[in-house]
């Protein structure tokens, strides 16, 4: 999944020519991909998906924690086979996702609990990429286009070693550093 499209890259280049739209989208892709590997985790997911949690491994009492990943929404989560509403548990965080946990409003957790939502870090409840992530990933599509056909600079060492810098420019993966998992 690319978080920006061919549109905003174009856009963005001032390209009108559909010549290299192919190309546009390859470097879409491989945008996104650093981003998650930047950050350890997907930014944003084009579908909601089920993910299982049992009480026994993943609650305490009345607060159920996702294993690895956020859920930048949630659209229906069963307990035990019984659907609940949004009135019978809270978000972890109460009022903004993306969100780590459930909280029961009574009860405790038993049994397994099924949880449909987008599991991804964005902030767009329809799973896609926030402005951050499009941007970022429109910068780094733009570079890495603009880059295609440059080597990089070369450095010569004293023992004959050339070395060509690709590095993505100072800054752009900064942008993303609150983000980034930490454990």
């Amino acid at each position: 999944m690319s978080y920006a499209t061919v549109g905003d890259l174009k856009a963005f280049l001032k390209i009108s020519s559909t010549a290299e739209d192919t190309l546009l989208q390859s470097l879409l892709d491989e945008a996104s991909s650093i981003i998650d590997a930047y950050i350890d985790r997907p930014s944003a997911a084009a579908t909601s998906t089920t993910r299982t949690f049992t009480a026994e491994h993943d609650a305490d009492g009345a607060l159920l924690m996702f294993d690895c990943d956020y859920a930048a929404s949630i659209t229906a989560v069963t307990h035990d086979g019984v659907a609940l509403t949004a009135g019978d548990y809270f978000t972890e965080p109460r009022h903004a996702g993306p969100f780590w946990g459930l909280s029961l409003k009574a009860g405790h957790w038993r049994g397994e609990i099924a949880v449909t939502g987008y599991w991804a870090y964005t902030t767009n409840s329809n799973g896609t990429a926030d402005d951050l992530i499009v941007g970022t990933c429109r910068t780094i599509a733009a570079w890495l286009y603009r880059a295609k056909d440059n080597i990089g600079t070369a450095v010569q060492y004293d023992d004959g070693v050339t070395v060509l810098n690709m590095a993505l420019p100072r800054g752009v993966l900064d942008r993303l550093a609150g983000r980034k998992r930490l454990i």
